[in-house]
């Protein structure tokens, strides 16, 4: 189903270093649930932790617009004129790497995703480096962002957000909004948070579950 969401990890430094779209279920019983396994796996928690140096948002770094630039010249394209498709020129690493990374079809899996990747078989010009798309300002819209969690390392915590939010006293700082966006978004306001979870007691997925779908129905 397409549940918008996000998953976000926040190093221990206060760093936000993954801010990952998804387009499908993102309910607690879909991506809430996949993260609280991985947040429960303390073998995988040890390596994202150790990873996320490595890590580095595209879109704000100059540098890789070059790269970003020729990535999207080799993506196919509708050819009007032609009436058809131009040929998909991306490399078998151009492919790891959005299959890996930059997919919507990843949601919550990103966070395996990261921990697994092979950097060597990323292309050239990202330098052994994890690029990644910062789809933060989604939150700032929650009549899509229907869903969001957040490993935060510096806390200790599980953060979970919902959206359709019509309250400016209740969207998350992380997420604040002007004025002129809540008129685009029909009224709507950044996310809220609506439970905490300490990462070393977190609770089974069935309460898990059961609490967030609770604060859903909460007006």
């Amino acid at each position: 189903m397409g549940t918008r969401n996000l998953t976000m990890v926040i190093d221990n430094q206060g760093a936000l270093k993954v801010a990952q779209y998804g387009q499908w279920d993102g309910y607690p019983s879909g991506q809430g649930a996949v993260i609280l396994e991985f947040a429960k796996n303390k073998d995988k928690m040890n390596r994202l932790e150790q990873v996320l140096s490595n890590l580095k948002f595209f879109n704000d770094c100059e540098e890789f617009d070059k790269y970003i630039d020729a990535y999207n010249n080799r993506c196919p394209r509708w050819n009007k004129t032609e009436n058809k498709m131009s040929p998909d020129n991306r490399t078998e690493a151009d492919f790891y790497w959005f299959d890996k990374t930059k997919t919507r079809d990843l949601c919550a899996k990103i966070l395996d995703s990261i921990i697994t990747l092979d950097t060597t078989k990323l292309p050239k010009e990202h330098n052994n480096i994890i690029y990644l798309y910062n789809d933060s300002e989604f939150g700032q819209d929650s009549l899509f962002c229907e869903w969001a969690y957040c490993i935060n390392f510096e806390t200790n915590k599980l953060e979970c957000f919902k959206g359709f939010n019509k309250y400016k006293e209740r969207e998350h700082e992380r997420f604040e909004t002007k004025q002129e966006d809540v008129d685009k978004n029909s009224g709507y306001y950044g996310i809220e948070l609506v439970k905490e979870y300490d990462l070393d007691n977190l609770p089974s997925e069935d309460d898990f579950i059961k609490e967030l779908e609770a604060c859903e129905n909460e007006n």
